[in-house]
Order: structure tokens, then sequence, then C-alpha cells
């Protein structure tokens, strides 16, 4: 048993498919990864899509490698958003696969008190959206 469980972020491998990516984490002993990019791009529902097809076949191809994703990578910008409805792509792929986390950013700026009052509101909202669908 490993005192730590390792992870790495493939925004180091961005050329990489998701198949290239798990053979170079079997490679290193590793068993978790956070997905920021696939084939050389941020844009990850359509790199999952191209390689996959469906939310069912990327989980049972993770299973089978038994390999976990830590997060997906939205490229959201919270602070530039008026909802999250952007977040939607990503739902069907991470509750497929188990993945707890989507990575969304604040915006890279210093924040006045109103913007975080609002990116407040749009989480609030988000919340709620999510516990009327269940």
């Amino acid at each position: 048993m490993r005192a730590f469980n390792y992870c790495f972020s493939t925004l180091g491998c961005s050329e990489l498919n998701l198949h290239e990516t798990a053979d170079l984490a079997k490679r290193h002993g590793i068993s978790s990864v956070e997905l920021r990019t696939l084939c050389g791009s941020v844009d990850l529902i359509s790199a999952l899509e191209g390689e996959f097809g469906s939310p069912s076949i990327f989980a049972a191809f993770l299973a089978q490698r038994d390999l976990k994703v830590t997060a997906l990578n939205t490229s959201i910008r919270l602070f530039d958003s008026d909802d999250m409805s952007a977040v939607e792509p990503f739902i069907a792929w991470a509750e497929a696969a188990g993945i707890a986390h989507l990575r969304i950013f604040d915006g890279g700026n210093r924040l006045t008190t109103g913007e975080m009052t609002r990116a407040g509101a749009v989480l609030d909202q988000w919340q709620v959206d999510r516990q009327s669908r269940g």
C-alpha cells in the first residue's frame, strides 16, 4: 500500500487522447487523472464524443482500465457567466463515470464585492436547479 495516490493533469500532455493518457498513467503506476485537455483541445466534450461516442462507453473504458478521473475541466469562467447552463453537457459524462468534480474557473481577476455576490447567486441557483432534477 502506498502512502499517496498520485494523479496528474492532462494539461501537461495535452496532445494525448484518453487511451494514450491511460497508457501513460499505467506506465507510471498512476491510477487517477484530471482531464484538462485531450487531443490538443480544452473542448473535452468534443474530444470525448470523438473518442468514445457516449458517456456509457467512456465509463466502461475507465472501469476496464481501472482509471479514475478526479475532475473534468469545463473551461467555464464563473464571473463571465450569468448561469451555469454551460455545465450541462458535462453532467452525463461525469455521472456515468462517477466523476465527482467539474473544474470551473473564477475568471482570474481581483473581484469586487458585487461580483462575489453575483457569483454566489449563480452558484446558489445551480444548487437549486440540481436539486430540482434529483
